[in-house]
């Protein structure tokens, strides 16, 4: 799962809030003045949307590396390096993806050179 920016969630709640009234207005065929809560309102029901997604999509993302579906090896990798155990889930599945990458680069040792 990739994860998503804050800032595309605030400006995709922001953008909603706005279309919606677009759309009542072309409904109702009148003007809808919005004062100060469309000045003060709208970012702020942005940033508590974008908020909440955000943190729903890091605690998905925890959980996705902590069940282990990054790679059978992972759970071997994360064994074999006790200091990552503490780390965020960013860090485990960057180190790992270093460590694969530096395992594809050794030299099989049956090879001759």
């Amino acid at each position: 799962m990739k994860r998503t920016s804050w800032l595309t969630y605030f400006t995709s709640a922001y953008g909603a809030c706005w279309l919606i009234l677009l759309i009542i207005s072309l409904a109702t065929m009148s003007r809808i003045n919005t004062g100060i809560f469309g000045l003060v309102g709208f970012p702020v029901v942005a940033v508590i949307y974008a908020t909440l997604r955000y943190t729903a999509d890091s605690r998905a993302l925890a959980s996705e590396s902590a069940t282990g579906s990054l790679s059978p090896d992972f759970a071997r990798f994360l064994a074999d390096h006790p200091p990552l155990l503490g780390a965020s889930p960013e860090q485990q599945a960057q180190a790992y993806g270093l460590w694969l990458w530096q395992q594809r680069r050794k030299p099989d040792p049956g090879q001759a050179h």
